[in-house]
């Protein structure tokens, strides 16, 4: 094999990989990619460990509608964003801390939510850019939510008036940590550091 793809399993000393260990290797073509599964296919038998029949799978990264789910993300033509259950995990989380009913002030609400966001950004911040507009609008709609219930107005925030009453600003200004905002200052501090 011309350029091999050398993978080595360490299993001396006691060492040994937990069944659920995850491998993803990228090829730059479909041929390198069979030979080296082959190789992997191989090494793996020889160690009495099987490869997992329907998640071992060869994939193009760079073609529409083809792509892989790996460690909460999802890769697709040349992108990376959270998956689909990373981010349903998110808004699982973001709804019990914006309940309707939640009787705190909306500063407690909002560094609740923070707490949650700083740890989720700090792992996704390398997602494509478009992710974290929809996820911010989604979160700001749930506080304006709260409040409008507080406020005792009807309607939903869709069409309503709430955005011209609790504008974005307003978030920022309370202190919500903004997604979109944190993944432009990591874009502009990394261009500035090359």
């Amino acid at each position: 094999m011309s350029r091999e793809v050398h993978v080595r399993f360490w299993e001396g000393l006691g060492v040994r990989f937990p069944r659920a260990t995850r491998l993803v290797l990228l090829c730059r073509t479909r041929e390198e990619a069979k030979q080296a599964l082959e190789f992997v296919r191989q090494l793996t038998e020889e160690r009495g460990l099987e490869l997992h029949p329907t998640k071992t799978r060869l994939v193009s990264g760079k073609q529409k509608g083809e792509g892989f789910d790996f460690l909460g993300y999802h890769f697709t033509n040349g992108k990376k964003w959270p998956r689909k259950k990373s981010l349903t995990k998110l808004r699982a989380t973001i709804r019990r801390k914006t309940k309707h009913t939640n009787g705190h002030s909306l500063d407690t609400i909002i560094k609740d939510v923070n707490s949650t966001l700083y740890g989720w950004f700090g792992y996704f911040k390398d997602s494509y850019r478009t992710t974290f507009p929809y996820i911010d609008g989604w979160i700001r709609r749930r506080l304006r939510s709260i409040l409008r219930k507080r406020k005792k107005l009807k309607g939903v925030s869709k069409g309503g008036r709430d955005h011209q009453r609790w504008p974005n600003q307003f978030f920022r200004d309370a202190g919500l940590f903004c997604l979109e905002d944190a993944h432009r200052s990591l874009g502009q501090h990394r261009r500035g550091t090359h």
